[in-house]
Parts: structure tokens; sequence; C-alpha cells
């Protein structure tokens, strides 16, 4: 069965790893994680094909280019899928991005982090398939859009 491009595995691997390696200030995480994933899929009897499919799908969630398959960009929307949560729920989310950030000085915080979401909230679609787009895209600009108000509040 294919998916896309891949087979689901390749994007369910990718799911798992994309944020195996987490450091809040490291600008390093997603290659950490796709390195890491590459290697295990490798030492677990798998293809270099398959090795660096799930690779690309998990570099794409560095979010600093458009998608350029289907499974990349399903892997992308499910990555976004909290940016359009009920507002109570988004707000735990933003209060956990700001605890893991807690050492940064709040206005450099809050400088960055708005500008992180307007990057989202700019582009003309925050999500690319169904049934994220139908179902979040209008709640997430709501969400973001509260929360830059609330920053820059």
């Amino acid at each position: 069965m294919r998916f896309g491009d891949t087979v689901p595995r390749e994007v369910e691997l990718a799911l798992w790893f994309h944020d195996a390696i987490y450091e809040p200030l490291s600008g390093k995480n997603e290659k950490k994680s796709a390195d890491w994933a590459q290697s295990f899929v490798l030492e677990n009897g798998a293809s270099r094909d398959i090795a660096d499919r799930v690779h690309r799908l998990i570099m794409v969630t560095e979010h600093n280019a458009p998608a350029k398959t289907s499974d990349e960009s399903l892997l992308v929307d499910i990555d976004l899928a909290v940016l359009g949560t009920e507002p109570a729920i988004y707000q735990i989310f933003e209060e956990g991005v700001r605890s893991e950030y807690k050492m940064v000085p709040w206005p450099l915080y809050k400088k960055k982090r708005v500008e992180v979401l307007k990057g989202f909230l700019d582009r003309p679609r925050i999500f690319q398939n169904e049934p994220f787009l139908t179902e979040r895209e209008q709640q997430a600009r709501k969400n973001l859009a509260a929360a830059i108000s609330k920053l820059d509040g």
C-alpha cells in the first residue's frame, strides 16, 4: 500500500521521530532527529531509500520551505494541528512553549515568538490537506491572532 510518494510506515516513523531530539535553543533539532531516525531505520534492515525518505519527511518539519510532496504536506499538517485546537487547549500549548523557553528574557522571547506566529498567519493556507483545512484553518488563524495580540499587548 502506498501513501503519496511513500508508504504509511515511513510517514509513521517520521511522526514518531520528528521531535525525538528536542533542545529548546538548538536550531538543529530536526536534523538531529532525522539523522537518528535514518540510522535507526538502516540499523534495523531498511533500505537506504526508505531511510532517506524518513529523513526527508522529518526535515520538512523545520517549516522553512513549502512541502513538495503529499506526504510532506500531511506530516506538516499533523505537526501544526495544535494550532487549530480549541482556544483553551491552544493556550495551554502556548504556555508550554513559554515554559520551554523560560531561560529566554521576556522581551526577546516575545519578539521571536511573534515572528514565528506571524510567519504561520501570513501564509495563504496554514493547512494543505483535508480534514485539517476545513476543520482547523479558521481556528488556527484565530488562535494565532489572539496569541500575537496577547504578546503584543
